[in-house]
């Protein structure tokens, strides 16, 4: 096993005399070559990525024997990946995303198959993903938008999401809660047409208008 590392050893019983092997990797999730890409996923901290296996993190390998008969494989993601990390119009202090949600405008989530060349096929279940940002302490109300130090970009980091690959136009909705005032909104932002390819990452960018209230109101 590994957490935040670019390779690692594992063990696997049983006796291997080929020289070459495919290797599956389902997601945590996932049986065999049968992938699920989940419509509720959570993440619990900013900038991390430890939700993708339980998420619908996919791929293959060619495992290759060595000469000291141990095999190395590299894995090539099968699924796509978004990344949000809004700026705001003005200073923040007391704000939190709570969720984001995406919805396209054919499914994005579900069962799909793994197969031997690596690329998920399906139809899918469900045109929308909930991204739910919830953690421990300080991100037990979802993620602080606090400014960082240019006042311009949110301090608490990346979230991402898994989906499936595809041409999708996507409609992103943010969750915004003030803890000071109680105030809760959403903030959408729509995206033409676009193709998710397998391994990739997406930047959606997105700039989010809220209004700033006197302490008086």
């Amino acid at each position: 096993s590994g957490s935040k590392v670019p390779h690692f050893k594992f063990m696997m019983p049983g006796k291997y005399g080929a020289n070459e092997y495919l290797v599956y990797y389902p997601g945590k999730n996932g049986t065999n070559n049968q992938v699920t890409i989940s419509a509720d996923q959570t993440q619990t901290k900013p900038d991390n990525t430890l939700h993708f296996g339980t998420s619908g993190d996919c791929g293959t390998g060619k495992a290759t024997r060595q000469t000291n008969g141990q095999y190395t494989f590299k894995l090539t993601h099968s699924a796509a990946y978004l990344c949000f990390k809004p700026t705001f119009d003005h200073p923040l202090a007391s704000t939190y995303v709570t969720k984001i949600e995406v919805t396209a405008d054919q499914p994005i989530a579900g069962s799909y198959t793994l197969n031997t060349d690596g690329k998920l096929t399906g139809t899918g279940s469900s045109t929308t993903i909930t991204l739910n940002l919830k953690g421990t302490g300080s991100y037990a109300k979802g993620f602080p938008m606090q400014n960082d130090d240019t006042g311009k970009n949110c301090a608490a980091g990346r979230m991402f999401m898994v989906i499936a690959p595809g041409k999708y136009k996507l409609t992103v909705k943010y969750y915004i809660k003030d803890t000071q005032t109680s105030t809760m909104g959403t903030i959408t932002k729509t995206f033409g047409s676009s193709t998710y390819e397998a391994n990739g990452y997406y930047d959606m960018t997105a700039k989010l208008t809220m209004r700033a209230f006197d302490a008086k109101y």
